[in-house]
C-alpha cells in the first residue's frame, strides 16, 4: 500500500488539542480546604453551588491550585485573602 495516496486517519492522536490546558498542580477536597483555611464540606458546598470548579473522575473530585487561588482572590463566598 502506498502510504503517500492514504487517507489521514481522523483519529490519531498524532496531533494534540493546542487548545487543551492541563493544571499544573490538582489538589483533593482535603487538600483544598488545608490550603484555603476552611473545612471540607465547605470546599464540597462551594463545588456543589459552582463557584468552584472541579475535576471528576468517577467519585473522584480534583480542585486545580490555580483555580483555587483565583477563587479565593477574588473573594469568593466572601473568603478574603490576607495581604
Amino acid at each position: 500500500m502506498n502510504h503517500s495516496t492514504r487517507k489521514s486517519d481522523t483519529h490519531s492522536p498524532a496531533t494534540p488539542n493546542q487548545n487543551l490546558a492541563l493544571p499544573t498542580e490538582l489538589l483533593t477536597v482535603r487538600q483544598a480546604a488545608a490550603y484555603a483555611v476552611v473545612s471540607e464540606p465547605t470546599i464540597r458546598r462551594w463545588i456543589a453551588s459552582g463557584e468552584l470548579p472541579c475535576l471528576r473522575a468517577g467519585r473522584q473530585i480534583r480542585i486545580a491550585c490555580d483555580e483555587l487561588a483565583n477563587f479565593l482572590h477574588k473573594g469568593g463566598s466572601g473568603h478574603r485573602c490576607e495581604n
